[in-house]
């Protein structure tokens, strides 16, 4: 059963704010709460997909492994996002896996419940086409990421996209990430990631810490990748 904070998480999030109450306890009725340790496995690429997700806390980190088990990050989803979209509507096996970065606490819908909330709100149909347009932009931008971008200014980018904990607004961020985990999604050697780290700590621009790097300016780094891909 909800509790009144996963109803204002609902009635305010983008893909249901302009539902009216019917249709918004409809929603209600037919979500409901599950909750991941840190580390635990969400979903499997190639499993079958047969809910959606809605982050009401923690964080996923989504990726894909390649036939000789090497892993590539692709994105991290935080509190408010959704994800697991795509195998629910294409009703294909899910296209990379996903895992609780931190300890989660998620919404989940399943397909049948979406397809009955979509038959009956063209509102929420429109809502999920530009989630999904959103989705292939992003998948473009990433995939010019690989093709026209040299591997440092993929580790920059990385660093300025990576969630930040706490105060998102501050200049100086930490980002708990290793060097293997970092390696892992840009697909080169840590001994590639441990190098490029070197340079920008040569430049005053990050600073390597126990279990995570700090970036010291998020805008002097920002400034620096402009500089790189511009």
């Amino acid at each position: 059963m909800l509790s009144d904070e996963h109803k204002r998480l609902i009635r305010n999030h983008w893909l249901f704010q302009r539902l009216d109450q019917a249709h918004l306890d409809d929603v209600f009725r037919r979500l409901f709460v599950k909750h991941f340790r840190q580390d635990e496995q969400i979903f499997l690429q190639g499993d079958d997909g047969d809910c959606l997700y809605i982050i009401v806390s923690g964080y996923a980190r989504i990726y894909l492994t390649a036939l000789d088990g090497r892993e590539s990050e692709l994105r991290i989803f935080e509190p408010g996002d959704l994800f697991g979209e795509f195998a629910l509507i294409d009703e294909a096996p899910r296209s990379a896996s996903a895992q609780a970065q931190t300890a989660m606490e998620v919404l989940m819908l399943t397909r049948k419940d979406m397809w009955a909330l979509l038959r009956d709100n063209f509102e929420l149909t429109r809502h999920l086409l530009k989630l999904l347009v959103q989705r292939l932009r992003y998948t473009t931008a990433h995939a010019e990421r690989i093709v026209f971008w040299d591997a440092q200014a993929r580790l920059i980018d990385f660093l300025l996209r990576y969630p930040r904990y706490g105060d998102a607004n501050r200049d100086q961020q930490t980002i708990y990430a290793s060097q293997h985990a970092l390696a892992r999604a840009l697909t080169v050697t840590r001994e590639w990631v441990s190098k490029s780290l070197k340079g920008l700590v040569e430049h005053g621009l990050v600073r390597i810490e126990r279990g995570g790097i700090t970036v010291l300016s998020v805008k002097a780094l920002q400034t620096h990748f402009d500089k790189l891909v511009n």
